[in-house]
C-alpha cells in the first residue's frame, strides 16, 4: 500500500542538473546484451532504463491507436496515477520492498533500502502493463 504521505513534493528529489531519486523502478538485472559479438549479462540501469522506455513508448503507442494524446512529460502523470488508482487490483505500480543502492548514496549521504511504499531506491515500484494498456 503506498503510503501517500511520504511520496515526497515536485522538486524535491532533483537539483540543478535535473539528477534525483527514480520515479519508478524497472527490472534491471542479468539481461543478455550482444557486446562485441558476445552475449553478456547487463545489470543496472543500463537494463532498466531502456526496458521502461520501451513501456513508455508502447503506452503512447497505445494511446494514440485510440485517438488519444501521448503521455508527455510523464513524472506528473505517475504521481497521479499513484494517488488516484490506489492499491490492490486498479493499482497502477507493483511496489517494490526488497532492494538497496549500495552502489550510490542516497540524497541525504547514506544508503537507501527499498521498502512497501513509496522509497528513493525504486519510487513508485514497476509499472503495470496490464493497468495502463487500458
Amino acid at each position: 500500500m503506498i503510503n501517500h504521505s511520504l511520496i515526497p513534493p515536485a522538486g524535491l528529489w532533483s537539483n540543478a542538473t535535473m539528477r534525483g531519486n527514480p520515479d519508478i523502478a524497472a527490472m534491471g538485472v542479468n539481461f543478455p546484451i550482444v557486446f562485441k559479438g558476445l552475449t553478456v549479462p547487463e545489470s543496472g540501469t543500463s537494463a532498466a532504463a531502456p526496458t521502461a522506455a520501451a513501456l513508455f513508448a508502447l503506452w503512447n503507442a497505445v494511446r494514440l491507436s485510440r485517438g488519444q494524446s501521448p503521455i508527455g512529460y510523464v513524472s506528473p502523470l505517475l504521481y497521479s496515477l499513484a494517488a488516484s488508482r490506489g492499491d490492490g487490483a486498479n493499482a497502477a505500480f507493483n511496489l517494490v520492498s526488497v532492494g538497496n543502492n549500495v552502489m550510490s548514496p542516497c540524497v541525504y549521504g547514506w544508503y537507501c533500502l527499498a521498502n512497501a511504499t513509496w522509497s528513493p531506491v525504486t519510487g513508485l515500484g514497476t509499472l503495470r502493463w496490464n493497468v495502463l494498456s487500458q
